[in-house]
């Protein structure tokens, strides 16, 4: 039970990472965008050099119709925005799709509660690299948001990756390889999507200089554990 402590940890530290980033307003400061630009090149160097290579060798390995859980991770998100700006009118649009990113949100995390356990309590090394992607993904989809102004609400959409965690300390055993590797596809889809769309500063707004930063550092963490 004590090897459960540490991804238990890791999931309450996202958790109080993503209720304080729903609290701040740093769209003035001048650091907000070194930090969104640093965060996305940390997640993006994640997604690309570890979580992507990793889901695909055990797709091929396992059973290519994982594939399919990627590519319903990558399109549901925008099919669903779709759908709400189709059936929509304008002044309803922001409440709809308020609903749609929170109930999104919450069960994304929900399951990266539950891998975080599984891939920590299999593989520490591979846990870690996965909380600290997650709490800088987190960090970087809360950052551009206007701060919540319920605080219940805040602390409810934080609760997510915890619960998760919660109910992975008690089934991992029992989760199969296949199962696992599932979810990781259909984490890695919404992340793939998520990140490439909404959190890499386009045109002239970010900051190109900490992005690299960010996709250096984190890549070069990821090829020295390659190497060990």
């Amino acid at each position: 039970m004590k090897e459960l402590l540490v991804p238990l940890l890791f999931a309450v530290a996202i958790a109080v990472m993503e209720y304080v980033s729903k609290s701040l307003d740093l769209r003035h400061k001048s650091y907000y965008y070194r930090i969104v630009s640093f965060t996305a090149g940390v997640s993006t160097s994640y997604i690309l050099l570890e979580l992507f290579p990793i889901f695909s060798e055990k797709a091929i390995q396992l059973d290519r119709f994982l594939f399919l859980f990627l590519l319903v991770g990558f399109i549901s998100h925008h099919i669903v925005e779709k759908e709400i700006y189709k059936h929509n009118r304008k002044h309803e649009l922001v409440r709809m799709l308020t609903y749609e990113e929170h109930i999104f949100y919450y069960i994304y995390h929900f399951i990266f509660g539950i891998v975080l356990v599984t891939l920590t309590m299999l593989n520490p090394v591979e846990g870690t690299f996965f909380a600290i992607s997650i709490f800088a993904y987190t960090l970087v989809s809360n950052l551009p948001s206007d701060p919540h102004k319920s605080k219940k609400r805040m602390i409810f959409l934080s609760t997510s990756t915890i619960f998760g965690a919660i109910l992975a300390a008690f089934i991992w055993p029992y989760i199969t390889e296949w199962a696992l590797y599932a979810m990781i596809g259909l984490i890695t889809g919404v992340l793939l999507f998520t990140v490439t769309r909404h959190h890499i500063p386009h045109g002239r707004v970010g900051n190109v200089t900490y992005f690299i930063l960010g996709f250096l550092i984190y890549g070069a963490l990821i090829v020295i554990k390659w190497t060990q």
